[in-house]
């Protein structure tokens, strides 16, 4: 984990901005038994755990939604995954 002197602001999607002091250049992170890697800023919600990123989005893009039923899939490795 690196850390940023001074903190870093950073917009977030309602346009408010938060503080950021620290950052994972390589965080590996797993949601429905698909491993991930991504740099991540750490911020301090009190909501989520963690916020995908237009980044995120476009590396695996395209992908098909359903807000309603709320899910996604996405093409992870030779696998499509819900």
């Amino acid at each position: 984990m690196t850390t940023f002197s001074p903190p870093l602001r950073v917009t977030v999607a309602d346009s408010s901005q938060l503080l950021c002091s620290s950052h994972f250049q390589q965080l590996t992170w797993t949601v429905e038994d698909c491993d991930f890697i991504s740099s991540a800023k750490v911020l301090p919600l009190s909501s989520y755990e963690l916020i995908v990123g237009m980044d995120w989005l476009a590396t695996y893009s395209p992908m098909q939604i359903d807000w309603q039923h709320k899910w996604l899939l996405i093409s992870h490795g030779q696998e499509q995954r819900l």
